[in-house]
Parts: structure tokens; C-alpha cells; sequence
């Protein structure tokens, strides 16, 4: 799927559920205001490795959110991620805590991952269509590299670990 047909899909395909479709632009977009199972929470999964990412999960898709991101958050709470959709590059100005940045294909899969420390620049990776970022040491801990396929899922879902 190319970027431009995962911006105009608006949500799982037919006959999917949450927690079946890898992380896309679709999926982000989708994610806002649908309900949910189990608690209502979002998590990210690393489906390769059947690891949880995050499973405290915000979403950023308008202009403002994306870039608002996580500026002036002086702490987050262990488990937190934020996605970032359309994303290809971060900054952490204002921000106070050190991130893990996942960069993403149109598809949800891993492109790159950095360890950024605040008030740095992250770099810009060709094809990266959204961006997760989690705590630092976060990407570690889930074993998550570069190929690897990362999906949006409810808490309830069973997906993962």
C-alpha cells in the first residue's frame, strides 16, 4: 500500500478487527473516536516478536497535535507512546524526557529506530509515514528493529504480550 492509498482509507478492511491490521496512516486515523474493547486503552504491538511497545498509546493526526507533540511534558507515565501520523521526522524541543523514536512505513513496518535525548533533532528517514515515540528503552525491551511489523490494537485484544 502506498502512502497516498493509506491516507484516503479510513479504517480496518473488510472483515478485520483491531489488533489484525499492521500500523498505517489508515490505522492512526481510524483509531480516533472508534470504540473500543477491553479498558477503551490503545497499545502498539510488535507483531514479529509478539512484544507490547507501549500500551498507554495517545494519537496525533491534525496539524496542531502533530506539532504540539510531546513538548512541555516534563515526565510520562511508563507504558505511554504517542503516534504521530503523517510523520517523517521529530524534534524533542520542550521536551523533557528522553524517547526511543520508531519510524514507520505506510505498511507498519519498522524502518529505523533512534534514542533521541530532549532538546534533540531526529533524522528525517526516507519513507517514513508515522512515527511512534515511546519511553527511552522502550524499542529495546520489545526487541523492535528495523523489519519488524508493528500494529495499533485495543488493550483487550489478546494481540501480543
Amino acid at each position: 500500500m502506498g502512502t497516498n492509498d493509506a491516507r484516503r482509507a479510513t479504517g480496518p478492511r473488510a472483515g478485520q478487527e483491531w489488533g489484525t491490521i499492521p500500523l498505517s496512516v489508515r490505522a492512526v486515523r481510524a483509531a480516533r473516536g472508534t470504540p473500543q474493547s477491553g479498558d477503551g486503552r490503545l497499545r502498539l504491538v510488535n507483531r514479529s516478536r509478539g512484544t507490547t511497545l507501549a500500551d498507554r498509546v495517545e494519537v496525533a493526526t491534525s496539524s496542531w497535535a502533530r506539532a504540539v507533540g510531546l513538548m512541555g511534558r516534563r515526565s510520562l507515565p511508563e507504558g505511554f507512546g504517542l503516534v504521530i501520523a503523517p510523520c517523517g521526522s521529530v524534534h524533542l524541543f520542550l521536551v523533557h524526557v528522553p524517547l526511543d523514536i520508531v519510524h514507520l512505513d505506510a505498511d507498519g513496518v519498522v524502518l529505523r529506530v533512534a534514542s533521541l535525548s530532549p532538546w534533540s533533532v531526529g533524522p528525517r528517514v526516507r519513507g517514513s509515514a508515522v512515527v511512534v515515540e515511546v519511553l527511552a528503552g522502550a524499542a529495546a525491551r520489545a526487541e523492535t528493529r528495523a523489519s519488524d511489523v508493528i500494529v495499533l490494537t485495543t488493550a483487550g485484544s489478546g494481540v501480543g504480550t
